[in-house]
């Protein structure tokens, strides 16, 4: 079983691809319907998905709304590259319009407290993360934080 060296990074989101990256650039890292890509090729998208969100003045606490496809190698990246940043990332539902999209998160990105907030803790406010949307029974989206720490669990209880 993998288990992540030290970092100097507080943020270091899934420190598994960098391991890989360095020991084994060549082993396939994702294989899809669409190719197959390497840990190598996957640590160098990520770094420069890093650069990107700091030449765009991105720092700890932000949010970022991510526009690329959860489920591409370009929105993976962004959304390891953004917690390694410290960023929270919002991800939206993939089933809203593009006119749905601002109404739905403009209280993440305006920094207001969004609905619900309230049952998230004070400290994850704006702690590294994942803001995720569920309807539940009510069909309104309510935004829900997957903090850095619980994305580590889940992580390591499927590796």
């Amino acid at each position: 079983m993998y288990k992540p060296h030290a970092t100097t990074n507080p943020y270091a989101a899934m420190p598994w691809y960098r391991h890989w990256a360095e020991n084994a650039p060549d082993a396939s890292a994702i294989v899809s319907a669409a190719g197959t890509i390497t840990y190598g090729t996957l640590g160098q998208r990520i770094a420069q998905a890093e650069a990107r969100l700091a030449e765009a003045g991105f720092a700890a606490g932000d949010r970022l709304l991510l526009e690329a496809d959860p489920g591409s190698i370009d929105g993976l990246a962004a959304i390891v590259a953004g917690l390694n940043s410290g960023l929270q990332i919002v991800i939206p539902d993939q089933d809203w319009s593009k006119s749905q999209i601002p109404v739905h998160t403009a209280p993440l990105l305006d920094h207001c407290d969004p609905p619900g907030a309230d049952i998230v803790a004070a400290e994850l406010r704006y702690s590294p993360g994942i803001w995720l949307f569920t309807s539940g029974t009510t069909s309104r989206p309510k935004p829900r934080l997957r903090s850095l720490s619980l994305l580590h669990h889940d992580v390591a209880r499927v590796a």
